[in-house]
C-alpha cells in the first residue's frame, strides 16, 4: 500500500496525515506472504511460513526498512475437544537503511486448556523470547507464562482473560471480551505488546469502508526505529437497526520507548451515526475527542499535551457494486499548553474509491 504518514503527532500538522506541510511523509509498505499448510487427519493442522516486508519513506529523517519473519504453527484437531493446544515458533528479523536499530526476535510458545464444561475451560500457556536489539533492560531474554480462564456462556458471548509474565513486558493482566445480540455487538479488550512504528504501520488500513483515508489518533511517531511497549485498553459498541447504525469506541494507550523512556500517552472517545437514505445514498456524522501527552526524556524532559475535538458529516453515494463516491465536511479544533500547537481546521473532501474482489 502507500500512504502519507505524520512523522509527530504532536506537532502542528492539521490533526492527520493528508495535509501539505513539513510534518509528512510518503510511505510505501510492501508485504509479500508465501505459506504452505498441512492436515494431519482429526490430530492437528500445520502452518509455515515466509513473510517479507519493505517499509519505505520519502522524507531524509526518516528509516527505510526490510523484514524476514519465518513462522510455524501446530494447531490440535478435532481429536483434542477436551484438552485442545497449539504450539508457535516466530523468528523476526528487520534491518534499517542506516544500520540503526536492527533487530532480531525468536519466540516460541505453547497454549492448553482444560475444557471443564461447555461454559468454562482453564487455559495456561508458556513462553521464551529473546529480543536482540538496544534496550535498557537487563532481562532480554528467558521463560514466561501464565493461566486464565475462559467463560462461554452461549455462541454470543466469549470473554477471555488471563495473568501472566512475559520478558520485557513484565506481569500484566489481558481480557478479550466479545458480546454479540440480534442487533447489537459489543467488545472490549486490554493488550500489552512489544512493538515499533514500522510494525504498526504495517497492520494499519489505509481506508474505511467509504474509501477515505483513515487517520488513527492513537498512531505513533515514525521519526525513530525504537522498540517500546505498547500497552492499549479498547471498547467498541455496534447498534444495528434496519437503516440506522451507531457505532461508539472508546481507548486508552500508553507508548513507552525501551532506550530512550520516552512516554506517549493517548485516549480519547468517539460516536458516528450511519443512516441509508436510499440502497445507494448513506449519510454519515460523528463526533470525536482525543487527548495526547508526550513526554520526550530525550529532549531535555519536554512534554506536550494537547486536546482535539473532530466534529463531521458526509454522503456516500454507490456508483456501482465496487465503486463508491464520497463527499465529507469536517471541523477540527485543538488546544495544547504550548499555544503554538493550537489551530482549528475546516475541511471539505470528495473522495472516489474502487475495489477488485
Amino acid at each position: 500500500n502507500a500512504r502519507q504518514s505524520l512523522k509527530n503527532l504532536g506537532g502542528r500538522n492539521g490533526g492527520d496525515n493528508v495535509n501539505n506541510n513539513d510534518d509528512t511523509t510518503q510511505t510505501f509498505n510492501f508485504t509479500l506472504n508465501p505459506y504452505t499448510m498441512h492436515h494431519f487427519g482429526n490430530y492437528a493442522d500445520s502452518t509455515f511460513g515466509y513473510r517479507f516486508s519493505q517499509v519505505v519513506n520519502t522524507s531524509s529523517d526518516t528509516n527505510n526498512s526490510a523484514g524476514h519473519n519465518l513462522y510455524y504453527t501446530l494447531d490440535s484437531g478435532s481429536r483434542f475437544v477436551v484438552m485442545p493446544w497449539s504450539i508457535a515458533a516466530n523468528f523476526n528479523k528487520v534491518d534499517y537503511d542506516d544500520g540503526g536499530d536492527n533487530s532480531k526476535t525468536y519466540h516460541l510458545e505453547g497454549n492448553s486448556s482444560y475444557v471443564l464444561s461447555r461454559i468454562w475451560s482453564i487455559d495456561g500457556y508458556g513462553f521464551y523470547d529473546k529480543y536482540d536489539f538496544d534496550t535498557n533492560s537487563s532481562n532480554d531474554e528467558g521463560f514466561g507464562g501464565g493461566a486464565g480462564l475462559t467463560w462461554t456462556p452461549s455462541n454470543r458471548t466469549r470473554f477471555k482473560i488471563a495473568y501472566g509474565y512475559r520478558v520485557l513486558t513484565g506481569w500484566n493482566l489481558y481480557f478479550d471480551l466479545s458480546h454479540r445480540r440480534k442487533r447489537s455487538t459489543f467488545t472490549a479488550s486490554l493488550t500489552h505488546d512489544v512493538q515499533t512504528s514500522r510494525s504498526e504501520q504495517l497492520n494499519t488500513p489505509v481506508f474505511d469502508d467509504n474509501g477515505n483515508p483513515i487517520f488513527d489518533p492513537d498512531a505513533p511517531d515514525i521519526t525513530n526505529d525504537e522498540h517500546y511497549i505498547h500497552d492499549r485498553l479498547r471498547f467498541g459498541y455496534t447498534l444495528q437497526g434496519n437503516r440506522n447504525t451507531l457505532n461508539l469506541s472508546a481507548y486508552a494507550s500508553r507508548r513507552e520507548g525501551e532506550t530512550s523512556n520516552d512516554k506517549q500517552d493517548s485516549y480519547g472517545a468517539g460516536a458516528s451515526w450511519n443512516h441509508s437514505l436510499t440502497p445507494q445514498l448513506q449519510s454519515t456524522a460523528g463526533i470525536r475527542w482525543d487527548r495526547a501527552k508526550y513526554d520526550y526524556q530525550t529532549k531535555n524532559n519536554d512534554t506536550s499535551d494537547n486536546d482535539t475535538w473532530t466534529f463531521s458529516a458526509g454522503l456516500t453515494h454507490a456508483l456501482g457494486p465496487h465503486t463508491n463516491i464520497s463527499l465529507n465536511l469536517r471541523h477540527l479544533t485543538r488546544t495544547a499548553d504550548d499555544k503554538r500547537d493550537e489551530y482549528d481546521e475546516n475541511r471539505i473532501s470528495l473522495a472516489l474509491s474502487t475495489n477488485w474482489n
